[in-house]
């Protein structure tokens, strides 16, 4: 199963992976000259035998996942070895929602057990979420809401296109969000 979480900033895709991350033990994978994990391998506290989970990008930030890599090809590569490998793969970013529409309906093409769930977080709880982490780091720059807005805006229009495509995209809160995951990888009682 691989799953694919998109919202806007603030839409708490981050929170989702680290909830999940919570019910696991997982080992950092670095890559020479990253201080950082790449990567983590996670597997069930509950049941360490079960299917692995691998998840791209970092999360020492409160900004994690794939936007922590650089190039979407590399995660795409990352993404495709792991699944390759049957794990299950989680992953969030930026960066796969704002363009590279026809790379991911490639990508989805070549792994038929693709599941994106589009967040459905109010745009006001995205805006005070990134109002909080800006606050944390002790950022005073004011904040301007229109970057978030309009990411907002088009990862409505990529999910669009996406159902379009044929591909399944639900839309649910943070919570249902955190229930699906668990659900499609099995992890429900």
């Amino acid at each position: 199963m691989i799953i694919n979480l998109r919202g806007t900033s603030g839409a708490r895709k981050s929170t989702i992976v680290r909830r999940v991350m919570d019910l696991c033990d997982y080992t950092p994978n670095f890559q020479l000259g990253r201080k950082q994990p790449i990567s983590y391998v996670c597997r069930r506290k509950d049941h360490p035998d079960s299917t692995p989970l691998y998840i791209p990008g970092h999360y020492s930030t409160p900004c994690g996942g794939c936007d922590t890599i650089q190039k979407i090809e590399d995660v795409y590569g990352l993404v495709e070895s792991a699944a390759g490998a049957d794990m299950h793969v989680l992953f969030e970013g930026i960066m796969f929602q704002d363009g590279a529409l026809q790379r991911f309906l490639t990508f989805n093409r070549m792994n038929s057990n693709v599941v994106v769930i589009e967040l459905t977080t109010p745009i006001q709880d995205c805006i005070a979420g990134v109002q909080k982490r800006r606050d944390e780091r002790e950022d005073k720059r004011p904040l301007n809401p229109k970057n978030t807005i309009a990411r907002a805006e088009r990862v409505r229009k990529n999910c669009s296109r996406l159902r379009d495509a044929g591909l399944k995209v639900p839309k649910l809160d943070s919570e249902g969000a955190y229930l699906l995951c668990l659900q499609l990888l099995g992890w429900t009682e």
